[in-house]
């Protein structure tokens, strides 16, 4: 590529500044304008922009300036969103449905990726909150909500829309002097403002946070789940509910909000369809029907896996053959990289896919909220 005077891939930052890149297209530079080409070189658009910026948290699609106006390309270099207005940024991450523009007048609206708009840019401000049919809106200095036919719904006594419900015309999750409520697009309260947060997981069921602290409520109030946790979390593809006490042992819940395994979660992966928890300083593995699996049915494409015996921790291949001898107090699974964490005498290392040591037992982890080594480096202490 040596026609051009410079060229970059292009970085996504998500909203927890995780860094990834868009996969097919590559920035390139020449006489001070910038274009894009694909990963053979074919030019998928010339350079003649003043600039091209990423999206937060958004693959396939950049934002294009020219003349001091945006717009919007995709990775196969089609213009979406003509190239008129004063900026643009995404609905939401991971959306490339829709998104947030800004006139002149620094007013806003929202256009869709086939350039039509979806609302007009008559509005103070556009929250990343909405559904199918409802945005948060600002206009006037208040927050409304507005459908995606033009209808303005406003709503009475609420300081702040949080979100939107599920069941369709349900109502909102708001605030008022600093609670949570619901109410519906009768401006009826449905749950009074009462709690020191309020999110809704499936239709017409909450997290709700009270005293300090979680459970889950369903839209009578009902206790589906008692106040005892410092955190819940919801995992829609998984269809769990991920409880935290104080000591960090989590409390695994079904659909029916029972409690199924306690432990430490190690991992979810909604994808694999499996999550992994530390019981009794051991790595156990289970499916979301809560049926013991092996590691090595997990990750198939893995060479070693980690085994206990006599209170040490070593590691075995396929065939169940000892690799690592039992000499280790604790360590890790091996990840997608090859790697696995090892500890000795209160530190921690790494070895690579066919055992052997990358870093000796050297780094003390004890305070990091999880292991996990590529060669010789290891996460963060705050990820």
């Amino acid at each position: 590529f040596t026609q051009y005077d410079q060229i970059e891939a292009i970085q996504v930052i998500d909203n927890n500044k995780q860094v990834s890149y868009i996969n097919n297209i590559l920035k390139v530079q020449k006489d001070g304008k910038y274009g894009l080409i694909n990963l053979d070189g074919k030019e998928l658009q010339s350079c003649q922009y003043d600039e091209i910026y990423s999206l937060q948290g958004v693959q396939d699609v950049v934002k294009v300036q020219k003349d001091g106006k945006y717009g919007l390309i995709n990775s196969e270099g089609k213009e979406i969103v003509a190239i008129q207005y004063a900026d643009i940024q995404p609905l939401k991450e991971n959306n490339t449905s829709n998104f947030i523009i800004k006139n002149e007048s620094e007013k806003y609206g929202i256009i869709s990726n086939n350039n039509q708009v979806v609302l007009d840019t008559n509005y103070e401000q556009i929250k990343n909150v909405y559904t199918s049919n409802y945005y948060v809106v600002k206009k006037d200095n208040k927050e409304i909500l507005v459908k995606k036919d033009g209808t303005e719904i406003a709503l009475d006594n609420v300081d702040e829309i949080t979100g939107i419900l599920k069941k369709e015309d349900g109502g909102i999750i708001f605030t008022k002097d600093g609670k949570y409520g619901v109410m519906n697009l009768s401006n009826e309260t449905i749950i009074d403002p009462m709690y020191e947060d309020l999110r809704e997981t499936k239709t017409g069921i909450f997290i709700a946070k009270l005293n300090g602290k979680y459970g889950i409520i369903d839209e009578q109030k009902n206790e589906k789940l008692g106040f005892l946790y410092q955190n819940i979390n919801y995992y829609e593809k998984a269809d769990l509910y991920i409880g935290e006490d104080e000591s960090f042992t989590n409390t695994v819940i079904d659909n029916n909000f029972e409690v199924k395994q306690t432990g430490i979660l190690v991992d979810i992966d909604e994808d694999k369809g499996y999550l992994e928890l530390r019981q009794n300083d051991e790595y156990n593995y289970y499916n979301f029907k809560f049926e013991t699996r092996k590691a090595s049915e997990i990750f198939t494409n893995h060479t070693l896996f980690l085994s206990k015996k006599d209170g040490k921790f070593g590691f075995v291949d396929k065939a169940g053959n000892v690799v690592v001898d039992y000499i280790y107090d604790d360590a890790t699974e091996q990840n997608d990289y090859g790697y696995a964490g090892i500890k000795k005498d209160g530190k921690w290392g790494s070895i690579d896919e066919k055992g052997n040591v990358v870093q000796e037992p050297t780094y003390d982890l004890e305070e990091y909220l999880k292991i996990d080594f590529v060669g010789r480096w290891h996460y963060g202490k705050d990820l």
